[in-house]
């Protein structure tokens, strides 16, 4: 088992409404959420609303900004895993800081005795539980898509958001890096 993952979205930030953590939940396990929210006593006694909107967590509280906190426990996302990103995601501080948080995640987790520190390409053969991290620069997430592949080069940029690299060369390096991690 492992898992590949491009230009994953792993916070959900709309702090101007005072929503925000990182996503999902599960694939961060027992470390989510990563801030304290403040909760407030839900009242069951209907439950069918509690549940029609969303907000009851199962463990009679609810987030008080209407973000449900589920019981996460376990070591989350626990697996050899590849994550590819864009250059444009690198950019968003708080989605890459959450993308490092599970890539760390996943090494710390190594309970086999690999070492945080060690990321020879030996280790992962080794130990089985590193977590390897790339990113594509002059990329967006548009990069990602299969869309560069069905029009012509001088309408990506314009019509579509795609970085400044050249398209075929992103997607040749994540194939590349796709095929190593998977040897």
């Amino acid at each position: 088992q492992c898992t590949i993952l491009l230009d994953g979205w792993f916070h959900i930030d709309y702090s101007s409404r005072g929503i925000e953590y990182d996503f999902p939940p599960e694939s961060f396990g027992a470390a989510w959420p990563r801030k304290e929210k403040k909760t407030v006593p839900v009242d069951n006694s209907s439950s069918s609303s509690s549940k029609a909107s969303g907000e009851d967590d199962g463990a009679n509280t609810k987030v008080a900004n209407g973000v449900g906190v589920g019981d996460c426990k376990g070591k989350g996302l626990d697996v050899p895993s590849l994550f590819i990103n864009s250059g444009q995601f690198q950019g968003y501080q708080k989605l890459y800081g959450a993308t490092k948080r599970l890539a760390d995640q996943i090494n710390d987790n190594g309970s086999d005795g690999a070492r945080k520190d060690d990321t020879s390409a030996t280790a992962t053969q080794r130990h089985g539980r590193r977590a390897e991290m790339h990113v594509i620069p002059g990329t967006m997430h548009q990069n990602f898509c299969d869309i560069i592949f069905w029009i012509p080069r001088r309408w990506g940029k314009k019509m579509f958001e795609l970085g400044d690299a050249d398209a075929y060369e992103a997607y040749e390096n994540i194939l590349n890096w796709t095929v190593k991690f998977l040897e």
